[in-house]
């Protein structure tokens, strides 16, 4: 099969995000000598970059890459999932690739007629896990709005709570301490403000009960002229 015929098939025509290849995705196939049988992407879209990043890992067949101006026969693959590949496993594996970036790739043998080959897809980790990274931060975003809502609910709940019962003991104190004139102010009608109102009741009452003792103790006691 011609060369370009590989490369279209491998590449989509080089249509890699409508194949779902993303920004970063490419598929290529490799041979029993561990080299590329199709293009690279990074080579089709950004050749300066991938010569500069090539130099940096291997330099070994860059010059002749830049001279063809092809990775067939030249980029050498190297990885783990690369060898288990040729070795005729499948699996999944998140490597280093030959540019040096973290990717996620999944490789499988390829068997066609005597040829010992492999395929290999992969696309940037950063890149495939995005929609998680994203969910993660919305997850971690919702989480905090939520403690803060449930803090301040909580925090209010408890004023509404505990402002009255604070109220009536220190209306209690008032009382033990011989101020039956205090009322304590009931702002509810739950079963707190029923207690309030109970309160303010049987504090009337003291209240009640104490003048009239005091008026009879008055009464009771003679003037100077008497």
């Amino acid at each position: 099969m011609p060369i370009d015929e590989i490369n279209e098939i491998m590449t989509g025509n080089r249509s890699w995000e409508k194949e779902g290849l993303g920004r970063t995705g490419e598929t290529y196939l490799i041979g029993d000598d561990s080299t590329m049988r199709n293009d690279s992407r990074h080579l089709l879209e950004e050749p300066s970059e991938f010569f500069r990043r090539a130099a940096l890992i291997s330099g070994n067949r860059v010059e002749d890459m830049r001279r063809h101006s092809t990775t067939i026969l030249f980029q050498k693959i190297n990885n783990s999932a690369a060898k288990e590949a040729l070795q005729g496993k499948t699996g999944e594996d998140t490597i280093i690739d030959y540019t040096g970036r973290e990717d996620l790739t999944s490789y499988a043998p390829l068997k066609i007629d005597d040829l010992h080959w492999a395929i290999v897809a992969q696309i940037d980790m950063d890149e495939a896990f995005k929609s998680v990274y994203s969910l993660r931060r919305k997850v971690i975003f919702t989480s905090i709005v939520i403690a803060v809502f449930v803090g301040l609910f909580g925090w209010l709940f408890s004023r509404i709570i505990s402002r009255p019962i604070t109220l009536l003991i220190n209306g209690t104190k008032e009382l033990k301490n011989g101020n039956f004139s205090n009322r304590v102010a009931s702002y509810s009608g739950d079963e707190i403000g029923l207690l309030t109102n109970s309160f303010n009741e049987m504090a009337d009452h003291l209240d009640r009960m104490m003048k009239k003792s005091r008026t009879r103790i008055c009464s009771s006691i003679p003037t100077p002229f008497e």
